[in-house]
């Protein structure tokens, strides 16, 4: 669905030299709202205790809160460490699509407002339930878990609007990342590409490899709600000098 941030009013803020929001996109009722902190430590605490796959995913994007809120106040620092962290969340994604790191790691902060939130457990791609009808022309990693949360949108008129949406969850967020650029390279980009030969299947992973961050984002853009998706991006690319990071990792 791709929509990036928006506070209560639907209104676009800049924070740290491009538009994100400033709320959780899981609103929650206020009387909920007033115990947030009680309802977080009890989850902590339960996460501690229980060993589940369920836990682990409740545990995994919490462990970079304290960052994750200096980096959505502008922390430059803090928004540096975050995107280490996201190089490394990436990479699979990369290694299978071909999709650019910059990309993905842009999409990764305006998508989970520097991983402060996610619209679906480590959804930090915000994908929704509805991608299911395309899932013939594409190959999702996705297993069918998903939450009811409240989203913004921009309509035809170009207003942003709260509106329920059934959103993906996911295991950890590096199966968030590689099911969207799953979804972007080999539906959006490529269109049928579960009926393509493992060869070209191979040729379209590597001319997608072969496109710069502002060619690969020119492709997805359409992906979004929001009609600055783009512009956002490689606001976000340039801002924080990440094509360096589109080339060859040594070991």
């Amino acid at each position: 669905v791709g929509m990036g941030w928006t506070d209560e009013a639907g209104v676009l803020a800049y924070i740290g030299g491009f538009r994100t929001n400033s709320k959780d996109i899981r609103k929650k009722s206020s009387s909920k709202e007033k115990n947030e902190t009680k309802e977080e430590t009890k989850e902590e605490k339960i996460a501690t205790n229980d060993k589940s796959p369920q836990a682990n995913a409740r545990s995994q994007r919490k462990s970079y809160q304290a960052i994750a809120d200096k980096a959505y106040n502008g922390d430059r620092q803090a928004q540096q460490e975050v995107i280490n962290v996201l190089l490394s969340v990436v990479e699979k994604a990369h290694n299978e699509t071909g999709a650019p790191r910059s990309a993905l790691v842009a999409q990764a902060i305006l998508e989970s407002g520097w991983l402060k939130a996610s619209a679906g457990e480590n959804n930090i791609m915000s994908m929704n339930v509805f991608d299911d009808w395309t899932n013939n022309q594409w190959e999702s990693i996705w297993k069918g878990n998903s939450e009811i949360c409240n989203v913004p949108q921009e309509n035809s008129a170009g207003v942003w609007e709260y509106g329920n949406e059934g959103m993906r969850s996911y295991p950890n967020m590096e199966q968030a990342v590689e099911d969207n650029a799953r979804f972007l390279v080999q539906y959006k980009i490529t269109g049928n590409f579960s009926e393509m030969t493992n060869e070209m299947k191979q040729q379209k992973i590597a001319e997608v490899s072969q496109m710069s961050a502002s060619e690969y984002i020119d492709k997805i853009k359409s992906y979004a709600t929001d009609s600055s998706y783009a512009s956002k991006l490689n606001s976000i690319v340039n801002d924080f000098n990440l094509t360096q990071y589109d080339q060859p990792i040594s070991n």
